[in-house]
């Protein structure tokens, strides 16, 4: 409570204090004010101011207002009465004083004036004198103050100082008596602890086997929801397999009665036990009529009674029975041809307990393949037509060319009479008829692939020989389009043994067909290589090459490609289906690469002994 009342004293005391500093300060504020009015007045006699003048003329407001902010602070009656009575008065005067000379100033230097000044100076004087007055008491009551706050402040720090020592004597106190009581309870502690170590070793044994409990019985729980959980999908999917098969069972049954073959099935004795609705309808019975009534022998015609007899024996035997035909018999007596198929149904033991079979109704098949027969038998006639007649159009077509061939080597022997016109149409002959006999010479080749009538005949010739002479055939072909051909052969000691008009035929139409789709003022390239079972032969040309789509064609007949000859030749679209079929016939083996714009390559491979081929054929 004493230090409450301390503190209180203090803080109203240093309140004190702080008021009486603030009134000191508007003391020496209004002091101030005074001095500047005195010094504006002046300086308004000597220079006309403005700002002076300004200052001149709100000074009464002014006063007024310094002099009610320091009498509202004053709280000492007699510091009250000198301001009311003494210092207001005086101030209030100056100011008018101030005014009124300024407006009864005639002139700069004048009597009047300068008394005024002195009037002034003294009223000045006085006010000093009774402000420093007031300031003087209010500063000895500000030191008395001080003291008073200073007596406190120091009684305060006696009584903290006190205060902490008697904190600290009784915090010694209990700090003594909490170190005998923890004593205490230190004893009383470990007298407890045994039996509550005991206790507790206990507890913790039933939490730890009640925890047990409650994890297996959690398990248990989940355990149980799982398999509730699973027994209730597994119904539910029971119930959709079992929706499933029904929809399955009828689908079936759907199947069976409206499949677009015939269902049957046997009982061992032969009888009839089911039967699906199609093959009731090929026959016109109903179900009641043939379903355990007839025997299949029954529907059969008499004719083949005895084969099924035996083949049903057969089928109980082995257990099935493959593309069996017979001809079932209808209700009305007509007669249809079926295929069979069974297979026999056994039980664990091994016994036989029915058959399923399939019977397909061939009716359609049999007059389909009737009619194809008898197209056959046509086109096998036409088409021997059309070979004799091929054969005779293109003999009888050879030997007019070759006289007509023959005029013009005449007329060539003595073309020094022929005008350079003559010479020409000489020229434009010649090519034609050496167009027509390659055409005619191209179909009598295919004529006879297509009859089978090519035949071998095995020769040895030299390979060099034979290429430099198709090569020199060629050569007028290439002159004209400022072709060269060139041969690359390292060994001119290869000879074949076998047809060599097959060959010549070969490397004819294969050079002939680099010269006629390479552009003018290009090469031609044969390349011969050896290896030990065969002669390899490339033909290489720098025409436009085959596009990839067109590499099927190739080899077909009649197939023209998309590149056309660019000396404006004739081509039929033999020539490579020629070349395949000898390279075949003399046991050989033809390639082709190609890139387009850059040209193509013609690879063939031929044994060198085609006799030794056939020998070895033989052999496996």
């Amino acid at each position: 409570m004493a230090l409450s009342r301390i503190l209180r004293v203090k803080k109203v005391r240093a309140t004190l204090v702080l008021h009486t500093q603030h009134i000191i300060e508007q003391s020496a504020s209004l002091l101030n004010f005074v001095k500047d009015t005195e010094t504006a007045y002046r300086t308004l006699l000597v220079s006309n101011d403005a700002v002076s003048r300004s200052l001149l003329d709100t000074a009464g407001w002014v006063a007024a207002q310094k002099l009610h902010q320091l009498q509202k602070l004053l709280i000492d009656s007699s510091q009250i009465d000198m301001l009311a009575n003494k210092i207001s008065p005086l101030i209030e005067r100056k100011v008018e004083d101030l005014k009124h000379s300024e407006k009864i100033s005639a002139s700069i230097f004048g009597a009047d004036k300068l008394e005024g000044l002195l009037q002034k100076t003294a009223q000045l004087d006085t006010i000093q004198r009774y402000l420093k007055l007031f300031n003087e008491r209010e500063q000895q009551l500000l030191n008395t103050r001080l003291d008073k706050l200073q007596y406190t402040l120091d009684v305060q720090r006696k009584i903290r100082y006190v205060s902490l020592l008697l904190i600290a004597l009784t915090s010694l106190i209990a700090l003594i008596s909490l170190i005998r009581k923890q004593k205490q309870n230190d004893a009383l502690i470990e007298e407890l602890n045994a039996p509550n170590n005991t206790l507790e070793h206990k507890v913790y044994e039933r939490t730890q086997e009640l925890e047990k409990k409650s994890t297996l019985a959690e398990k248990l729980n989940r355990d149980l929801h799982d398999n509730f959980h699973t027994l209730e999908l597994f119904y539910k999917a029971i119930q959709i397999k079992k929706v499933k098969a029904e929809d399955t069972v009828r689908e079936i049954e759907f199947l069976y009665d409206n499949a677009t073959c015939g269902y049957h099935s046997l009982a061992q004795d032969g009888t009839i036990i089911r039967m699906n609705k199609t093959e009731l309808a090929w026959l016109g019975y109903s179900l009641d009529e043939v379903v355990n009534v007839k025997k299949l022998s029954d529907i059969i015609i008499e004719e083949e009674v005895e084969s099924f007899t035996q083949n049903f024996k057969r089928f109980l035997d082995q257990g099935s029975i493959k593309n069996m035909k017979h001809h079932f018999k209808r209700k009305d007596g007509s007669v249809f041809p079926i295929i069979l198929n069974a297979t026999a149904i056994f039980n664990t033991k091994g016994e036989y307990v029915m058959s399923r079979a399939t019977v397909i109704d061939i009716t359609e098949q049999e007059e389909s393949a009737e009619k194809l027969l008898d197209a056959n038998k046509k086109l096998i006639l036409l088409n021997e037509e059309k070979n004799n007649f091929l054969g005779m159009a293109a003999h009888d077509l050879k030997s007019p060319l070759n006289g007509i061939l023959g005029l013009i080597n005449l007329i060539k022997g003595s073309s020094e009479r022929l005008s350079t016109q003559q010479q020409e149409y000489i020229r434009y002959i010649e090519g034609a008829c050496t167009s027509m006999k390659t055409m005619v010479t191209n179909l009598l080749d295919i004529n006879r692939i297509e009859q089978g009538l090519n035949t071998v005949e095995p020769t040895r010739f030299a390979l060099a020989t034979v290429l430099d002479t198709q090569m020199r055939i060629a050569k007028e072909h290439a002159d004209k389009k400022g072709i060269r051909i060139s041969l690359e052969n390292n060994n001119n000691e290869i000879t074949l043994t076998t047809d060599v008009n097959a060959f010549m035929r070969i490397v004819d139409n294969l050079l002939s067909n680099a010269l006629k789709f390479s552009p003018p003022n290009k090469n031609v390239w044969i390349k011969v290589s050896a290896f030990d079972n065969h002669v390899q032969i490339d033909f290489t040309d720098q025409g436009p090459g085959i596009r990839p789509d067109e590499m099927n064609l190739l080899f077909g007949k009649f197939k023209k490609l998309s590149n056309k000859p660019t000396g404006g030749e004739s081509s039929t679209g033999l020539g490579l289906s020629i070349v395949r079929e000898l390279v075949l016939l003399l046991k050989g083996k033809i390639y082709v690469h190609s890139e387009v714009d850059k040209g193509s390559t013609f690879t063939i491979e031929l044994p060198y002994s085609i006799i030794s081929q056939e020998v070895a054929y033989a052999k496996n």
